[in-house]
């Protein structure tokens, strides 16, 4: 069985027309969709209801970070987030290095590395202080679209 490990994976996302990359996610969770339900249950039904499936609903990236002030990247973050700005995100996964580039206005990844690429906004920037521990961050995007996938060839 073919594994990939979490180590040397990165979250990019544009901005102004250049990819920057996330300093120091430690976590990525949310990835995916849910499709909503369209019930076509016929009145003369007597046991179950019956449904096709519907539009996708996406969900939300939860990304833990280490909070580091001097990281311009993450500073940006709070800037996007009080413009509700909506922007490409890429995860890139371990299984390569390469760097995805922008191809008209859109994040993408050569087929020399698996990576899920979606597009969203960041709901919300949050910062956990606890004792005998470093300044964390979370960051809540809300994806607005469905999530492209690039297989590694």
């Amino acid at each position: 069985m073919a594994s990939i490990k979490t180590q040397g994976t990165q979250l990019y996302f544009i901005d102004n027309a250049a990819v920057k990359t996330l300093t120091c996610p430690t976590g990525i969770t949310g990835l995916g969709s849910t499709r909503d339900q369209i019930d076509v249950t016929c009145l003369n039904a007597q046991s179950d209801k019956s449904f096709v499936g519907g539009l996708g609903t996406p969900g939300t990236l939860n990304v833990p970070f280490v909070f580091d002030p001097t990281a311009l990247d993450q500073r940006l973050l709070f800037t996007m987030r009080d413009a509700a700005t909506e922007t490409d995100w890429l995860i890139g996964f371990s299984d390569g290095t390469t760097a995805p580039t922008v191809v008209s206005g859109q994040l993408t990844m050569a087929t020399t590395r698996t990576s899920a690429s979606c597009n969203g906004y960041i709901a919300d920037v949050t910062i956990d202080i606890a004792t005998n521990e470093v300044v964390r961050g979370t960051m809540t995007i809300q994806l607005t679209g469905s999530t492209a996938w690039t297989w590694k060839v």
